[in-house]
């Protein structure tokens, strides 16, 4: 194994009188070496690129036989210790991942402060022999000139060559190697005046030497299909996202079909995904009422965390535009308009609803009075919190209130005035009035306390409960419409009596 090393090594080495400063010049401007951090300071170790890309390779094949497909940075960096022969790394510098990055051995993440690698989450459908093999195969197409003539010279039409005419005539035709178009068994039983079902055999056969134990004589074909689809994976950079319909996405298909590796493509979504199955499909559209976000960087992370879609940062970011699109599509006007309240985050008038419902959704506008007919319906958490015209969300800890604000204010001054036999200030209401709820306009606690046709006001700021209401007389406490209407008539006699200044 090449292991980091450090100017000091290089400069104390016989016959070396070459100063210190021209040697770390030279080896910056060589793109064969890697700068990277140790612990003390910056730039004082360099690895060759060729052996800190081969060091990728093999932690990938040890993360997917152990299962593991994402690392935080700071184990990331504890294992890069390896690559030292004393010593450790204080972080992971960027020209360190850099190089292994653009090869799709490693990727950010959208979870701040890990790494995911794709190689090894591809790599862990295969048998855990053939991961070794695939070590071994990875390490030998990082070589430009050696991927490059695997992918001129070992094609899908090479490695077909070694079955006879018939077997890779139906092969082709089916999984639509030639044009990208496949065709039915009856479509290909035509062409060879064979019946669907004689094709269908074929068709088995074939399939049954490639993904069976036995080997073809001598000619081991999984082996040569883990070769190409590598060199295919190294030359995209890492993708698993393959555009289609085209050539290339039956050639992949073609190739994860022998490997045993499973791919999908979403509806509507322009691209094969490498590494899912079909039972992602559903889940995955199917937008989560209760958790669904607004933003498709949430929608990435999710993918990570939640569905262990472990792709290169790009790749995630398409298909979650594509799964945040199709989501959107889905939503109900009520829905939308939960989301909205959700978006601004805390309690909020429908006016103000309104307007981000519309900056959400421009392609569906609507007017303040729809929106606050939704939100009077109080549907996927939405609850009118006795504020006038003002909802919150159930899963924030409010509820509808149950009694009205004038009862709320009764109640309090009774209990207070039983307990102490004095007169209830209007501090110690607003005090406890919490206790019935989250949000009350201070404006209208004072209307509920002086207009409450059960208290008598005792001097300014004081209430007491009326004798008669302690003996079970009649609850004649207005409704909050009815507070409404005392706001808007004292509102009116104040404007008309105002005295002039």
């Amino acid at each position: 194994m090449t292991y980091a090393f450090s100017l000091d090594e290089i400069c104390h080495e016989p016959d070396r009188d070459t100063p210190l400063c021209d040697v770390k010049n030279a080896l910056l401007g060589d793109s064969r070496f890697v700068p990277l951090l140790d612990a003390d300071s910056e730039g004082s170790y360099f690895i060759p690129r060729a052996a800190l890309d081969r060091w990728f390779v093999w932690l990938n094949t040890r993360l997917a036989l152990a299962g593991v497909f994402r690392l935080s940075e700071a184990k990331l960096t504890k294992i890069a210790c390896s690559l030292r022969k004393e010593g450790c790394w204080k972080a992971l510098g960027t020209d360190m991942v850099a190089s292994p990055r653009r090869l799709g051995l490693i990727s950010p993440s959208p979870v701040a402060g890990e790494y995911v690698f794709p190689l090894a989450w591809v790599l862990s459908n295969l048998p855990p022999q053939q991961i070794t093999t695939a070590r071994d195969v990875t390490s030998a197409m990082l070589d430009p000139l050696e991927r490059k003539k695997c992918l001129e010279t070992e094609t899908i039409d090479v490695l077909l060559a070694h079955f006879d005419e018939r077997e890779r005539f139906v092969v082709t035709q089916r999984e639509g190697l030639v044009d990208g178009k496949k065709e039915t068994l009856e479509e290909i039983g035509h062409h060879l005046g064979l019946s669907r079902e004689r094709v269908r055999q074929i068709e088995a056969a074939f399939w049954k030497k490639v993904l069976g134990k036995k080997k073809r004589g001598k000619y081991d074909l999984r082996n040569k299909l883990l070769r190409l689809f590598v060199a295919q994976f190294i030359e995209s950079g890492g993708t698993l996202l393959v555009p289609c319909p085209s050539n290339t996405a039956s050639a992949t298909c073609f190739l994860c079909k022998g490997l045993g590796i499973p791919f999908y493509r979403l509806d509507d979504f322009p691209y094969i995904i490498v590494g899912i199955s079909f039972m992602y499909t559903r889940q995955l559209t199917e937008p989560d009422r209760d958790t669904f976000s607004l933003y498709a960087d949430r929608v990435s992370r999710e993918l990570v965390e939640e569905w262990d879609l472990f792709m290169r940062e790009e790749d995630i970011k398409i298909l979650a535009q594509h799964i945040f699109s199709k989501r959107v599509r889905r939503l109900s006007k009520a829905e939308k308009v939960a989301l909205a309240l959700r978006h601004i985050g805390c309690p909020s008038h429908y006016s103000k609803v309104t307007e981000v419902y519309n900056a959400l959704w421009p392609d569906d506008p609507s007017t303040e009075r729809n929106i606050h007919a939704v939100l009077n319906r109080e549907q996927y958490g939405v609850v009118w919190i006795g504020v006038r015209g003002t909802f919150a969300l159930r899963e924030w800890g409010y509820e509808r209130p149950d009694k009205t604000l004038f009862k709320c204010v009764e109640e309090i001054v009774r209990s207070k005035y039983q307990e102490t036999g004095r007169p209830v200030s209007f501090d110690v209401i607003r005090a406890e009035i919490g206790r019935y709820r989250r949000l009350v306009n201070p404006t209208s606690l004072y209307f509920a306390a002086c207009f409450n046709p059960n208290l008598s006001r005792e001097g300014s700021q004081s209430f007491v409960p009326k004798c008669e209401c302690a003996h079970g007389m009649k609850d004649d406490s207005p409704s909050d419409d009815a507070l409404d209407q005392i706001f808007a008539e004292f509102e009116k006699k104040w404007a008309t009596e105002k005295p002039e200044s």
